[in-house]
């Protein structure tokens, strides 16, 4: 198979998903940024291999390695950072691309001047892109227990192509007089497992944008764009399976109802600026106050609820009481003026879960926090099991 051939199959395939990218970018909202990214390493990668396949027969040879090189080393670089961004892995300040592109047509234009041979300039390709893939399957490897099966394949053919390059970059220096385009084996296998690894690995880095995507406007749904917390209908789904393992352990389960009191006047006389502040404090004293094992949910308004799985009402009581206090002791300001705010909770739980309805737990919860609002508000009041709801009784 011929080598410039193999370039320009190459060439095709990645202008093809540069421009099937940029036509599908434009106009989208929920787009991950990842993927404009990874369109333009594409593009990058593409024009690189086009004018390797030019090489000698359109353009001087110096002038396409400078310029061809850049453009492919541009294209590895921005394919490590379209995979940080789409794997939510932290991205150092960095270049614009423009510079990096410039950056390394001046490193390859130095590398003719000062005469480094062919074969050890292919070193040095085998071990730049040799450490890009390194990057990214150890990005790629990160939380392996609850990645995707496609992550995890991408994790795993990852370092097959690193031990390609590998093998490259020591058959250059087993072999200098073998360059580029040479007909060797070895060299023609690498160029086609590479046109390979390009439509893989952009078909997999666009499966995998997708499925990142698909996830974040999932939680985006389930979630309350205020607190950050779940909303009701997330939290229901989740609790129902809680509640049906609770009862195949038998393990305790409590449940909290929360509602801070005179939330409406506190709108009122502060607005709904300050409103939205004294729920976003609040919530941040449940994620302080309770477990990671807990789910907290907002149930609307200024409502929310706590799950807590294996634990009996007695601890339950007493975490509501902390967060009681707690929330006692938050002040939060209004411009000049001190605005401190109390909550009423609700709580009901079982030393062992004896039956996986859940709407049991919220309304003899709902009757305690009714009972702690009655009350006089600013207090616990905890739901008794012998009480029974007006349905039960029927």
């Amino acid at each position: 198979m011929d080598i410039r051939t193999l370039f320009v199959a190459m060439s095709v395939s990645n202008l093809a998903f540069a421009l099937g990218i940029f036509l599908y970018v434009k106009g989208q909202h929920s787009v991950h940024h990842s993927i404009s990214i990874w369109g333009v390493s594409r593009f990058f990668a593409g024009m690189g291999a086009i004018i390797l396949a030019l090489r000698g027969v359109l353009l001087p040879v110096p002038v396409a390695i400078v310029f061809a090189n850049a453009m492919i080393w541009t294209a590895i670089y921005l394919s490590v950072i379209a995979f940080k961004s789409c794997l939510n892995r932290p991205v150092p300040e960095l270049p614009s691309t423009g510079t990096v592109f410039f950056g390394f047509a001046l490193a390859w234009l130095a590398f003719l001047l000062l005469g480094i041979p062919e074969n050890m300039r292919i070193v040095l390709f085998s071990v730049y892109f040799s450490m890009a893939l390194v990057v990214i399957s150890k990005d790629l490897s990160v939380g392996w227990r609850d990645n995707s099966i496609l992550q995890k394949f991408l994790a795993s053919f990852t370092p097959f192509l690193v031990a390609v390059t590998v093998l490259r970059g020591v058959e250059a220096v087993w072999h200098p007089e073998e360059g580029v385009f040479s007909r060797d084996a070895f060299q023609v296998v690498a160029i086609f497992i590479g046109f390979v690894e390009t439509i893989a690995t952009s078909f997999g880095f666009l499966l995998l944008a997708k499925e990142k995507t698909d996830r974040e406007l999932e939680m985006q749904a389930g979630t309350d764009h205020l607190t950050g917390l779940p909303n009701r209908r997330a939290f229901y789904s989740m609790a129902g399976k809680v509640f049906s393992l609770g009862k195949r352990t038998g393990q305790a389960m409590s449940l909290l109802l929360l509602d801070i009191d005179h939330f409406k006047k506190i709108n009122d006389r502060f607005g709904h600026d300050t409103g939205d502040r004294v729920l976003e404090a609040f919530a941040d004293i449940l994620r302080s106050a309770t477990r990671q094992c807990d789910f907290l949910v907002r149930l609307g308004g200024e409502e929310f609820g706590v799950l807590m799985p294996d634990t009996p009402p007695g601890a339950a009581g007493d975490a509501a009481e902390r967060i009681r206090l707690a929330v006692q002791n938050c002040e939060i300001r209004a411009g000049d003026e001190p605005i401190r705010f109390t909550v009423s909770t609700g709580v009901y739980g079982e030393d062992a879960v004896s039956s996986p309805d859940m709407d049991r737990y919220f309304r003899r919860a709902d009757h305690a926090l009714y009972r702690a609002k009655s009350h006089g508000r600013n207090r616990v009041e905890a739901g008794e099991p012998q009480e029974m709801d007006a349905d039960e009784a029927l």
